[in-house]
């Protein structure tokens, strides 16, 4: 959802202009954040996580920081790993 390749076909290294380019969907960070402002407004003691494979910085930041707002990153390399193990 944060990039409009959705990360078919895109290897993610930690650089920052992977993350930071035009294949940046601003609509879907907007959204994101706008709806983590609401789930904590409406009930403050939310837990938000999200599930990201990139490493988008910036994703656990507070919004007031220029953040998108969540608490926590699910990794999917780990799950993916279990997945992997048990078959």
């Amino acid at each position: 959802m944060l990039y409009q390749h959705h990360g078919k076909n895109y290897c993610f290294t930690g650089d920052y202009n992977e993350y930071f380019n035009d294949y940046l969907d601003v609509d879907a960070i907007a959204y994101l954040s706008i709806a983590n402002l609401l789930a904590k407004r409406i009930n403050p003691g939310a837990i938000l996580i999200a599930e990201d494979v990139s490493g988008f910085p910036g994703l656990c930041r507070p919004m007031e920081e220029g953040g998108v707002g969540f608490g926590f990153r699910l990794s999917m390399a780990i799950p993916d790993m279990w997945i992997k193990l048990l078959k």
